[in-house]
């Protein structure tokens, strides 16, 4: 059997959109507090990297950006560019 090639598989996959509650257990899985999952819902939305889509049973559920809207956001200048990165290795003399 043949495996399937992964079109971005330097990426990992983010859902299009994802509901408050979600994201909050994903949070609070990681050990955040429930004010700092809604400081960090408010941060994501005031930032761009969240947007109010819809309410499905009375709780919001947000589209999450793009890759590329990320980038935008961040202020990369060569969007969706790969770039070499050295890695120096600092003897401690241990």
């Amino acid at each position: 059997m043949k495996k399937a090639k992964r079109p971005n598989k330097n990426k990992v996959d983010i859902p299009d959109i994802i509901s408050e509650k979600e994201f909050k257990d994903h949070l609070k899985a990681l050990g955040f507090s429930d004010a700092d999952c809604d400081d960090a819902i408010r941060s994501a939305l005031k930032q761009g990297l969240f947007s109010l889509v819809a309410e499905r049973e009375g709780a919001p559920c947000y589209r999450v950006a793009s890759y590329d809207e990320m980038e935008k956001i961040a202020g990369c200048k060569h969007v969706g560019s790969r770039v070499e990165i050295p890695i120096v290795i600092i003897d401690r003399g241990e």
